[in-house]
């Protein structure tokens, strides 16, 4: 089982924010106001571990502790870079079925 076959939509939601440029921890607990913190912070541990968000070690000990910042690796660009075209893709094949009016291959592909 790969790194991607492993993660769950939440963890791609959380790149996706990293990568939409919102980096604090206590940012990303007011975007996902429905997840508790508690889940976002064991995702976010998980992801480091897979290597692909980083601790930003510039910030002063108690910023790091409290609100730490996080960046995306090469590989977690990569990674939310591949599941997004992927689902652009899907999108798009259920655009054009659509307006082909072909309900039964849009009904399967849903």
């Amino acid at each position: 089982m790969s790194n991607d076959e492993s993660l769950t939509p939440l963890d791609y939601v959380i790149l996706g924010i990293v990568r939409s440029g919102v980096t604090k921890i206590q940012s990303i607990f007011k975007r996902l106001p429905k997840v508790s913190n508690w889940t976002i912070e064991k995702k976010i541990n998980n992801l480091k571990k897979l290597g692909l968000l980083e601790l930003e070690e510039k910030d002063n000990w108690l910023t790091r502790k409290f609100d730490p910042k996080f960046s995306l690796t090469d590989k977690g660009n990569n990674t939310i870079d591949k599941k997004i075209d992927e689902l652009k893709g899907e999108y798009d094949q259920l655009v054009l079925l659509y307006e082909n009016k072909d309900k039964e291959k849009l009904r399967e592909g849903m």
